[in-house]
């Protein structure tokens, strides 16, 4: 019998449970970096691990992104980071700076068209199961405050919701 599963993000073990989207996965795969691919490989196995090994960072995005973006084209997202629940991982690897759905956090759709100036979303749907990780996004440190690290959005990441 099939096991339920989460309505939190995690990691479709199979590609082919997301027929629609499979020849983006392959394609978006093939034109990803060994640390990006590397990143996605170790989100999908194990949060815990990937928390401890990425040293994450945990972020969310400022009120005044939000209010600033809320209705624009041009999207300037800038993320803070928290000791709060945050939506999103920030980590360094190779050289740059990438941002992930945290693992808890569910994307709802209030919340899914912030988590869209983020990340390019597939499948969207209210009731979803599971997000699979396509593509990390990058972001860019901000020296704004000394007692708070902050992000930049440089380039949006992809999700594929199933």
């Amino acid at each position: 019998m099939p096991q339920p599963q989460s309505a939190y993000p995690s990691c479709n073990s199979s590609l082919e449970s997301v027929p629609i989207e499979s020849d983006l996965v392959s394609l978006q795969r093939s034109l990803l970096t060994q640390t990006q691919q590397e990143i996605v490989a170790a989100y999908c196995q194990n949060s815990s691990k990937f928390e401890i090994e990425y040293q994450i960072s945990i972020a969310s995005i400022t009120k005044d992104s939000i209010y600033s973006n809320w209705g624009n084209e041009a999207k300037n997202v800038v993320l803070a980071q928290t000791a709060r629940r945050g939506n999103y991982w920030v980590f360094n690897a190779g050289d740059c700076t990438y941002l992930v759905p945290a693992k808890s956090r569910y994307i709802n759709p209030n919340t899914y068209t912030i988590a869209s100036w983020i990340f390019e979303g597939h499948n969207y749907t209210p009731d979803y199961l599971n997000i699979q990780l396509v593509k990390p996004a990058i972001v860019m440190p901000l020296k704004v405050n000394p007692h708070l690290q902050m992000w930049q959005l440089h380039q949006q990441g992809e999700l594929i919701f199933s």
